[in-house]
């Protein structure tokens, strides 16, 4: 099996000093042995990755070494 990270470019945060700031979220790791089959189980284990408005085109993956 192999461990994938699933991130966004669709957030923001606020800095120490209260400065909004867009950044990358980070939504969860899931193993499986391809990057389709890992998605595939990640978004039907968080459905609240999309009840956030997070694009599912968007989603970035890499996996974890």
């Amino acid at each position: 099996m192999k461990t994938f990270i699933f991130y966004s470019p669709e957030g923001s945060t606020y800095s120490p000093e209260n400065n909004l700031c867009e950044n990358f979220q980070i939504l969860g790791f899931e193993e499986d042995i391809s990057q389709q089959r890992a998605l595939q189980k990640f978004l039907l284990q968080n459905s609240w990755v999309s009840e956030y408005g997070f694009s599912i085109e968007k989603i970035m993956i890499k996996q974890v070494v």
